[in-house]
């Protein structure tokens, strides 16, 4: 089975913005700040649209319930969703604080933990996002703090820079701050529990629900600050090796080419800079393909590019 491109659906933020268009020349909807590009997706309310080949017009949801075992290897169950979600966000203003379950709050309320990856894309030149927590916080100070409005002193805030990487675990307090465009790679999860949403509201002046309690039991308190990686000229890096999903970056110089071997596993390519044929398919920056359940892949970069290759995720229910 040939590599999968997918059309992207995108979707409204308070946040978002317009850089999908002013940036990567797409043809977004008028008049909306967008703040997600679901590029990947498999799950009750969207799933991705197959864009070419033989199975042009069906969705990821679809592809999986005739073609499991082409996509993903046997023994897949049809039913299952696709286990990893790959978006765009466009963060013209600052996310909201968030934390994402872990194991204590999954026990305690019922939503699946997450872990996620953001490379950023770009940034302003004064851009941040939130890493975690000081050392020495305690969940009271932290739930005082959420209810009275000063949660910000609290806060470990990091620079951003393009080509940055950062693996956000399970119970990580963070945020991406305003002016970042990120690449997002996360498990297949909407679990976010909303600590603080900056006194922000809508057009008709409505603020976006917190979820306190919630989110201060989910915060694992030990956890260091997440510390980005900052990109280099290594033609081949391991960016994170998760227990669930893997994340590689190769560089590859114009007219030069790579062949991924077949492996008895799906992968994900997200072309993060530059311009490839990947497998006879071409892709442009910013643009995600599944290569599916034993192919092999030669990418061959047509500009000066780099990749991000997604793996390891099929393995796991």
């Amino acid at each position: 089975m040939d590599l999968l491109k997918f059309k992207p659906i995108y979707e409204e933020r308070i946040w978002g913005g317009r850089s999908f268009k002013t940036l990567f020349g797409r043809a977004i909807p008028k008049g909306v700040r967008i703040g997600e590009s679901l590029e990947i997706c498999d799950s009750p309310r969207a799933s991705s649209e197959i864009s070419g080949g033989a199975l042009a017009g069906m969705t990821l949801r679809r592809a999986l319930e005739k073609h499991s075992g082409d996509i993903m290897g046997p023994g897949w169950r049809p039913e299952r969703f696709f286990p990893i979600v790959v978006k765009l966000l466009d963060a013209r203003q600052r996310l909201s604080l968030q934390v994402h379950p872990n194991g204590v709050s999954e026990k305690k309320y019922g939503l699946p933990r997450k872990n996620e990856a953001w490379y950023l894309l770009g940034c302003g030149v004064r851009s941040r996002f939130i890493a975690g927590l000081k050392k020495g916080v305690s969940p009271a100070l932290l739930r005082e703090a959420a209810e009275s409005g000063r949660v910000e002193e609290l806060l470990e805030f990091r620079d951003s820079h393009a080509g940055d990487f950062m693996f956000v675990r399970e119970g990580t307090v963070h945020s991406l701050g305003a002016d970042n465009i990120a690449l997002e790679i996360q498990e297949n999860s909407d679990s976010t529990y909303r600590l603080h949403d900056w006194d922000r509201t809508d057009s008709e002046g409505r603020a976006r629900a917190l979820h306190i309690g919630e989110a201060v039991d989910s915060v694992n308190f030990d956890s260091p600050a997440v510390e980005p990686l900052s990109e280099n000229d290594e033609p081949v890096r391991t960016l994170c090796d998760y227990k669930n999903f893997k994340i590689l970056r190769l560089r590859l110089k114009a007219g030069e080419s790579v062949r991924l071997s077949a492996r008895e596993e799906p992968r994900i390519i997200s072309l993060v800079s530059g311009a490839a044929d990947c497998g006879g398919v071409a892709m442009e920056a910013v643009e995600s393909a599944l290569a599916p359940f034993c192919a092999e892949i030669e990418i061959r970069a047509k500009a000066d590019s780099a990749m991000l290759i997604t793996e390891n995720f099929s393995r796991h229910e």
